[in-house]
């Protein structure tokens, strides 16, 4: 049965390439099966794209491979930990606040505020749950406004909206990064 499916391939095929997005493992477990090896790759438009890939001798399923040759990764701009900068919906902050009988105010006034910060880190927490240590999120801020990244080009990469933010959040940024080395 499964040379049959292979066949239907034409079967001169060897092996298949993915890079789009995610490959769900029992797929490219399927296909191995039947001698079609699915070989995963990484890469962003911004790097012309690809940077990693497996291949024959380094098939790992659920990995997209080693980094090709002349290719350097460097991840997190050597940041030590994974942050996140947050923007709540303000309209629905003040909902909750005061369902819960707390006081409201304006973006500036709630985003330093200790029950505000406190929300938003219970959120990320539950986030965490069932996450390896290297994946979860260390450390939050709350912004009290959206960077405004959509003056420039009609289509910004992600490389570039991430750069926007953090100039534009530079103190903020700097802040939730210091002294990491006491985490």
């Amino acid at each position: 049965m499964l040379a049959r499916i292979r066949q239907g391939t034409g079967g001169r095929l060897r092996c298949l390439v993915c890079g789009s997005a995610a490959l769900p493992e029992r797929v490219a477990r399927f296909f191995a099966a039947i001698g079609l090896p699915i070989y995963e790759g990484y890469g962003l438009t911004e790097t012309a794209p690809v940077l990693t890939a497996s291949g024959p001798g380094s098939l790992r399923h659920g990995t997209v491979g080693r980094p090709l040759p002349g290719v350097a990764i460097l991840i997190g701009e050597n940041r030590k930990f994974i942050s996140v900068l947050i923007v709540p919906d303000f309209d629905e902050l003040g909902a909750y606040l005061f369902a819960a009988g707390l006081p409201s105010g304006s973006a500036e006034e709630l985003v330093p505020r200790a029950d505000v910060v406190q929300l938003y880190q219970k959120l990320v927490d539950e986030l965490n749950a069932g996450l390896a240590q290297f994946e979860r999120i260390k450390r939050l801020a709350v912004l009290p406004e959206h960077a405004r990244l959509f003056r420039g080009p009609a289509v910004m990469t992600m490389l570039r909206r991430r750069q926007a933010i953090e100039l534009r959040w530079k103190r903020v940024v700097d802040r939730v990064y210091a002294n990491a080395g006491k985490n």
